[in-house]
């Protein structure tokens, strides 16, 4: 796919998601979002502050929908032997656009941005339930409450509140139980992606023949130093 297929891709992408609620399933719609070569200039252009801020505000779901997409493929790119690290280079460039946005727009605040014109404004979300777990909201009930915390639902309890009544809790990454909060493996992700052989360290040509430990340093593996 060419350079500029994949930005107008990425671009009718972002403006569906300014419009409804993208379930975690469709994987039509997210794997060729993530997985198409982007370059980080493009997702800051394509995915505006505008637009992160009218999902916050109008579309929590597809927002927190696409961060999670985005820490699972990191997730992802950790289980496997990967040689090819497109979508986890994409996946980084969203959370950088998005992630500094969302923990200062946070809930209601606009922050000053004016959300652009593909949101939807003004649309009613739900109370959001007593924790995490707890049944759905029904359909059609009125807006979320006043002070709805975006980023402690999803990142400390894997949970998202929608503007349709979507009450929904993660419980998996991958085919793996979740087992901590998003924020907390987020943060485990990016360091471990900070050491990755092939993505941001290389990997000795004589990688095979080092010993698996260092005399005296038994925990140190002196086939990842350079």
């Amino acid at each position: 796919m060419g350079n500029s297929e994949s930005a107008h891709l990425f671009e009718s992408r972002v403006a569906a998601l300014l419009q409804e609620p993208i379930p975690m399933d469709r994987h039509e719609f997210w794997r060729p979002m993530l997985a198409s070569p982007m370059t980080s200039e493009q997702v800051q252009a394509l995915l505006r502050p505008a637009d992160v801020v009218a999902m916050l505000r109008a579309q929590p779901f597809s927002l927190a929908m696409l961060t999670f997409k985005c820490i699972e493929q990191l997730y992802l790119c950790g289980q496997a032997t990967v040689t090819d690290f497109t979508t986890a280079r994409n996946c980084l460039y969203i959370l950088t656009r998005v992630m500094p946005i969302v923990l200062q727009c946070n809930g209601n605040s606009q922050a000053g941005v004016t959300p652009s014109a593909g949101a939807s404004e003004g649309a009613p979300s739900p109370a959001p339930a007593e924790g995490p777990g707890q049944p759905a909201a029904p359909q059609g009930q009125e807006g979320e409450e006043e002070g709805y915390d975006f980023v402690e639902n999803f990142f400390w309890f894997n949970r998202v509140v929608g503007t349709e009544g979507q009450d929904y809790v993660f419980t998996e990454v991958g085919s793996t139980n979740l087992q901590k909060p998003l924020g907390g493996l987020l943060v485990q992700l990016l360091l471990e992606l900070a050491f990755c052989p092939g993505f941001t360290s290389v990997t000795p040509p004589n990688f095979r023949q080092l010993p698996q430990s260092s005399e005296g340093y038994p925990f140190v593996d002196p086939r990842l130093l350079r």
